[in-house]
């Protein structure tokens, strides 16, 4: 009897509307067995995962909650006095590829992170260049929320993903 080894990708997928709108999407990668799926709502729990695990992939929403953690909150209620208050996952991006004591230093490959989001790649890039942060945003994969019509647009994403953090 040959040995076999069954290799299961961790994803992290930072993502507020996944038990919702997205729902279907969620469930169809959850029955996937090359799959481990960790769903997280917020910046703060997104960055507890960073610290603690590895991931193959990472996908990240633009617009997601601070949570707990007093500076994302800050950043987020600072942001209000301006257009970009919700855009907390631009920010993120940044913190993971750029201060490597924040999060697990095997989680800081631009190639392994894509933003899946309801703004267009444009607006995302003005928004990172009036941050002064798109040098970091710039190397990200991207998959428009409305260009994903079915969950496999999704799993697609994530396989890209996976296949070009191997290459590093």
């Amino acid at each position: 009897i040959q040995n076999l080894i069954v290799i299961m990708y961790q994803i992290l997928w930072i993502e507020d509307e996944a038990d919702t709108s997205l729902l279907e999407f969620r469930t169809k990668l959850e029955m996937n067995f090359d799959y481990n799926l960790e769903v997280v709502r917020t910046a703060s729990d997104a960055i507890l995962q960073l610290k603690e695990n590895v991931f193959h992939a990472i996908v990240i929403d633009v617009r997601i909650p601070p949570g707990e953690e007093e500076s994302w909150s800050k950043l987020y209620i600072d942001g209000k006095n301006g257009l970009q208050f919700e855009q907390l996952g631009i920010h993120l991006i940044h913190e993971i590829l750029k201060h490597d004591s924040i999060v697990h230093k095997d989680n800081q490959n631009a190639k392994k992170i894509g933003i899946f989001s309801i703004e267009q790649r444009n607006d995302i890039q003005e928004i990172s260049i009036e941050k002064k942060i798109w040098e970091s945003v710039e190397k990200v994969k991207y998959l428009y929320k409305k260009d994903a019509e079915q969950p496999e647009d999704f799993e697609d994403f994530i396989k890209t993903l996976i296949e070009n953090s191997k290459s590093v």
